[in-house]
């Protein structure tokens, strides 16, 4: 039984790899189709190995100490800071964040500030990216509050010291499992 299995199995194959079309589609397609999702899916997904995202920061006239503060919250969000020197080179981030003029002038004489925070994307993502700027900004906010209280005025040693203290509250974060990484690319 086995004897007439195996005979029928050979000559069918030999039958099959006379005829072009099969060889075509068994050993030349496989490659052209392995080229062609490869190069299609290379470009999603993470494949930056880890950099951090780049955000920069259009800063008007005369910002203040604040902003060096609001620089460091964000980099605690895992910010890259960039500071472009022309609006050439601002427009050419998706992530655009603008400091208006006299900054902590006006948030230290209790006037409302608006930052203009501007990010080309959607969905889960963009909700993410907007919430570490807020995070950023509020915690700022947090800071000049807290320091007002201990020293009554807001200086660059009161945010400093502020800073090296401890907080209060703290979270401890880690994985609960390994993450899973879809395959992209080659």
């Amino acid at each position: 039984m086995l004897r007439d299995t195996l005979f029928v199995a050979r000559k069918d194959l030999k039958f099959m790899l006379r005829e072009r079309e099969t060889l075509f589609w068994v050993f030349v397609m496989p490659v052209v189709f392995f080229y062609f999702i490869g190069t299609v899916t290379s470009g999603f997904g993470s494949s930056g190995g880890g950099q951090d995202p780049k955000l920069a920061i259009k800063v008007n006239e005369s910002p203040g100490f604040l902003l060096d503060q609001l620089v460091l919250h964000l980099e605690a969000q895992d910010y890259n800071i960039v500071r472009p020197q022309t609006d050439e080179e601002f427009a050419q981030y998706t992530r655009q964040l603008t400091v208006p003029a006299h900054f902590t002038d006006s948030v230290l004489a209790g006037e409302p500030v608006k930052l203009s925070f501007e990010y080309d994307g959607s969905g889960l993502g963009d909700q993410y990216v907007t919430f570490q700027v807020q995070r950023a900004v509020y915690t700022t906010l947090a800071d000049v509050i807290v320091t007002s209280e201990m020293d009554s005025i807001v200086t660059v040693a009161g945010l400093a010291r502020l800073n090296e203290m401890p907080r209060a509250l703290q979270l401890e974060v880690k994985p609960a499992g390994a993450r899973k990484r879809i395959p992209t690319g080659f």
